[in-house]
């Protein structure tokens, strides 16, 4: 059960990076806005130590540099954030299907997820930005990560996760209702490096089954929760982050504001 609520407590954390949703945020010091806080309920148990930048491009198109997520301190450990997506753009890179081939650990990964990732940045706070990997690993040293994030966030999770085990770091990876990163060769390399992972899908949830084709294939990691009659049986619903947490641990609501979860409560039957 504290696996579960810990978990649940990682899924309202995604939840509430995707309340923030695509902000602009040009990269440099002194940059980051005040509008990229966590709410107060999360900021009552983590310290903000800065956010993850990404560039929202796809086909084209381009919505420059944006908000992703967050790194936290809970106490001698920390947190890396991941949020879902927010745009019409992202969805376009969500639908990037074709694999990327030779991906250095082992087997393809999907190249709109990949991609992404590869522009992600971490901005300190008060702090000049760094790419991904170098300025987490400035920050968090050997002290715990967990990596978490929420359905295009878990797949930048995923790669996030491997490649910060691959430097040796003290990595957890905890992915909320992600698609499929790669296929069976990089879900081989990540088992191999990756020990302490799972990756939960509620089994509704059509997203954990796509892409389809391409060779594309499930992580090792999967933990399958069982359908349940009060969440609203739609795409929607069945792939909501908050719904997640619910079904992980009803009692991880009581950290929301009361307004929050009261229309939590009412969109479940």
């Amino acid at each position: 059960m504290a696996q579960l609520s810990a978990a649940a407590r990682l899924a309202l954390l995604c939840w509430a990076a995707e309340q923030i949703g695509p902000v602009a945020t040009p990269n440099g010091a002194g940059a980051v806005a005040a509008s990229l806080a966590p709410p107060a309920w999360v900021t009552e148990r983590y310290h903000l130590c800065g956010w993850i930048t990404g560039e929202d491009s796809a086909f084209g198109l381009s919505a420059g540099r944006v908000f992703y997520g967050w790194v936290l301190a809970d106490g001698p450990a920390y947190v890396l954030v991941l949020r879902g997506t927010e745009s019409a753009i992202e969805w376009l890179v969500d639908f990037d299907f074709p694999p990327r081939s030779g991906y250095r650990l082992g087997g393809e990964v999907e190249s709109g997820f990949y991609g992404l990732y590869e522009t992600l940045d971490f901005q300190p706070a008060g702090g000049a930005a760094w790419p991904l990997l170098p300025g987490v690993r400035s920050l968090v040293g050997w002290a715990p990560l967990t990596i978490t994030g929420h359905s295009l966030g878990a797949a930048l999770a995923t790669y996030a996760t491997v490649e910060l085990a691959e430097a040796a770091m003290h990595v957890a990876g905890r992915f909320i209702a992600s698609p499929r990163p790669g296929d069976a060769g990089f879900a081989d390399a990540f088992a191999a490096r990756v020990t302490d992972a799972v990756d939960y899908h509620y089994a509704p949830d059509i997203v954990g089954d796509v892409p389809a084709g391409f060779g594309y294939s499930p992580l090792h990691c999967v933990e399958t929760i069982p359908a349940n009659l009060r969440v609203p049986d739609n795409p929607a619903s069945n792939h909501h982050a908050v719904h997640y947490a619910w079904l992980l641990d009803p009692a991880s609501l009581e950290v929301l504001p009361e307004a929050e979860r009261e229309a939590v409560m009412a969109g479940l039957t």
